[in-house]
């Protein structure tokens, strides 16, 4: 039975790894059918050809969702165009900040639309929006679009975010639009999560830690800092604060042992079906006060077959139980397989349950200690998890384990029953008991953050640049034989197979070719450029109140690159789409050398100006082309104008990074350094606005490449179209990281120059 069941759970995950639906759908069908056939023909073989036919429905649901979930997409035609929609507020509304406009953020889930169209969830903005509340409905004009993000190697990737969601459309609301509340829907989860949530907030001022409570009792998370969120997630607890396996699993452990003392009162001979249904009705609770989330959607899954098989009186092997959780589980998300979440908690569940059930263990003094189930249980947790979280995030927090012997007790035993027995006072109307039980709350959870801080001063962090899929594949193997039990053969073999993990990189190029990473950061700029075992970071995108570019997108770049350590950064002026991300940078990054067009606000920072300097690293040769009237000029005309000469050959291969620069200096620089500007690649000044890439400058650079570099559909309208045209009558080649996503050049020691948009090399979910 479960190797039927995990057969199925192949087929259906296979799919959200393929670059498209339709042949696997059809290579499925023939197959299936011929094996159908084969199963009723013959008996030879017939447990082997069951399995393949399962594989192959499995495939076929996989195959079939995701043409579902296509249907679902808003049509790309329609993007941008006024829709008339109805229908009602789902989760909690976040009320934010943008350019100093307040802007409402908040999914809407649709009831009909005009025109028509099949999208059934939005994820809507709304400047200067009213103060919304889940479960009203209304009827707003909207301009959508397709699911989208940044496209970038190693980054978040949010458009799998907004796909894993189930968002089908992004967009903003017309503001002059006749947009009405008409009513709301009168049984919501939400809309109570949201009272709730204001209840809560009576306590304010008084309460220091009542966001993180807020994230524990339902899941508002809005007022939880970035900063927090690190210091959490370098320490490895990252999970306690988000209502996931564990927090379900201890409100199903409540309702377990609640429901034995009612039966033990009440209905005796009732106890074993009574106590098992009350451990699921109050997993569900706490479920549907998460908003019933994908994370706790499994963990709820987990505890029903876990609690129902026991409640409906099947005697099912735990492994059956695990098998079974994780069928319900695809069938219900067969995306989920690409999120981090579901390999974290079906792993944590997986070595928990490979290792801590069914043995028997040493009773010598000696072994007593590492054998106790809560300090066991965290050891093969972290033998199981640092090879996903190495894959997923190339690093692990090494100090987890310490840290959580003394935080899982804490929040298992203490404060998730506290905080329940509070959510149970605040319906009663003895309101001093309430805020007793939640400052209680509160100084737990004040002894909490006072251990991650001093635990986050000394946290080391394992970190490992990324690897080949077979060094992988040999970690995974050595990790489970480090799990099986001690005396069996073979066991400590698992040290050579994590020795590679350690010692090979993923070199994909020669270290003395130049290489060029354009990121995908938006409307903005950030360029990696590496030779010779150096690298040089040109600008470092924008920055908003909750993160940056650096952040989101370069860090995890490095990370998985094993950067340590940047040569040379130039931020080519002060504007926040090109140096809005450098304060980040300073903090994630060592940097050597520093060039600016005008001075950043860093006063401990030396800084150079990019004037007339020039250096070589290897066969590549850096020089800032300088401009003799730019002390008079300021903003965009300041930019860093760089030339990157590389020699190969045949030659010479040139690149030139333009910055913002205006007509003005474009014709400045023609004058004045003529020479200098031929170049093969060029970034077009100002991302290709009209104030910039004037006729004699592109004419004199005379670029094969020209790279813009804009966010999707901006409100700027770059590259203007004026600007495209003459670059084509040039026979200039377009790249644009708004469609292409990150762009990745590389020069070898020949002549030859390869260059591809990344939004077409990765999977881009079945389109």
């Amino acid at each position: 039975m479960q190797s039927r069941m995990i057969a199925v759970c192949l087929g259906i995950g296979i799919i959200a790894w393929l670059p498209s639906l339709t042949l696997p759908f059809y290579i499925a069908t023939c197959v299936g059918t011929i094996t159908l056939a084969y199963i009723v023909l013959s008996r030879l073989y017939r447990r082997f050809v069951t399995l393949v036919l399962l594989l192959c429905i499995g495939v076929l649901y996989g195959c079939w969702f995701g043409f579902e979930l296509l249907e679902q997409r808003l049509p790309i035609e329609n993007e941008d165009l006024p829709h008339r929609i109805n229908g009602y507020i789902v989760e909690l509304p976040q009320v934010k900040y943008l350019y100093g406009q307040r802007v409402v953020r908040f999914k809407f889930h649709v009831i009909d639309a005009k025109p028509s169209s099949n999208i059934k969830t939005l994820l809507l903005k709304w400047p200067d929006g009213p103060n919304i509340i889940p479960g009203q409905q209304w009827r707003l004009t909207v301009k959508p679009r397709q699911p989208r993000g940044l496209v970038n190697p190693s980054g978040f990737d949010y458009q799998q975010w907004l796909v894993q969601q189930g968002v089908d459309a992004q967009g903003s609301v017309m503001v002059e639009g006749n947009n009405q509340l008409v009513g709301r829907k009168w049984v919501s989860f939400d809309r109570w999560r949201w009272q709730f949530s204001n209840k809560l907030d009576q306590f304010k001022g008084s309460i220091a830690h009542l966001n993180i409570i807020k994230a524990l009792l339902i899941a508002d998370k809005r007022d939880v800092k970035h900063s927090q969120w690190k210091i959490f997630a370098d320490t490895g607890t990252i999970h306690l604060l988000v209502i996931s396996g564990l927090h379900i699993g201890i409100m199903s452990a409540i309702g377990f042992y609640l429901g034995r003392v009612v039966a033990l009162i009440c209905w005796p001979m009732q106890i074993i079906r009574f106590s098992n249904f009350t451990a699921i009705s109050f997993a569900a609770l706490y479920a549907a006060c998460a908003g019933f989330s994908l994370p706790t959607q499994r963990a709820l899954i987990m505890v029903v077959v876990y609690f129902g098989a026991t409640l409906l009186s099947r005697n099912l092997s735990i492994s059956t139980r695990f098998s079974t959780a994780l069928l319900i589980c695809l069938l219900m998300d067969p995306l989920s397989v690409i999120t981090p979440s579901f390999w974290l908690s079906f792993v944590a569940v997986g070595v928990i349950l490979f290792c801590c059930c069914s043995r028997r263990y040493s009773s010598s003094s000696s072994q007593k200690l590492i054998n106790k189930p809560w300090l066991r249980s965290q050891i093969v947790i972290f033998l199981g998890l640092t090879p996903v979280l190495l894959a997923q995030y190339y690093q692990a927090p090494l100090l987890a384990v310490l840290v959580n012997l003394i935080a899982l007790p804490l929040f298992s035993f203490v404060l998730i029953p506290l905080l329940f027995i509070f959510s149970v006072s605040l319906a009663m109307p003895i309101t001093g008991l309430s805020y007793e039980l939640i400052l209680a709350a509160d100084h737990i959870l004040m002894l909490f953050n006072v251990l991650v801080i001093a635990a986050h001063d000394y946290a080391s962090v394992l970190s490992l640049s990324s690897r080949p899929l077979a060094i992988w594949a040999l970690a995974v193997i050595g990790c489970l034989l480090l799990l099986l039990p001690k005396h069996l053969p073979g066991r400590y073999f698992a040290f050579f197979l994590l020795l590679p993990l350690m010692t090979i990189n993923n070199r994909d190029t020669d270290a003395k070719q130049l290489r060029f990473n354009v990121f995908d950061v938006g409307q903005g700029l950030s360029v990696l450029i590496r030779v010779d075992g150096k690298s040089l970071l040109y600008d470092v995108g924008a920055s908003w109140p909750e993160g940056s570019i650096v952040k989101s997108v370069a860090t995890p770049y490095f990370r998985a690159q094993g950067i340590s350590i940047l040569d040379t950064v130039v931020i080519s002026h002060n504007d926040n789409d090109h140096a809005g991300g450098f304060g980040d940078l300073l903090q994630d990054m060592p940097i050597t050398q520093l060039y600016t067009g005008e001075p950043l606000g860093y006063s401990h920072v030396h800084q150079q100006q990019c004037k007339d300097q020039r250096w070589q690293w290897g066969e590549a040769e850096f020089k800032f082309i300088p401009n003799l009237n730019g002390s008079e000029l300021e903003g965009n005309n300041r930019s860093c104008v760089l030339k990157i000469s590389y020699r190969h050959d045949e030659g010479y291969a040139q690149i030139l990074l333009t910055g913002d620069i205006e007509r003005v200096v474009e014709q400045t620089l023609v004058t004045q350094n003529p020479s200098q500007l031929k170049a093969d690649v060029l970034f077009a000044p100002h991302h290709g606005s009209l104030s910039s890439s004037s006729w004699p400058f592109i004419k004199r650079i005379n670029p094969s490449v020209v790279i813009y570099s804009t966010g999707y559909k901006n409100r700027f309208n770059h590259p203007h179209q004026t600007v495209v045209k003459r670059y084509q009558a040039l026979g200039s080649k377009k790249y644009n990281t708004a469609t292409d996503g990150a762009i990745k050049i590389v020069y070898s020691d020949t002549s030859e120059m390869t260059i591809e948009g990344l939004r077409w090399v990765k999977r881009y979910y079945w389109q």
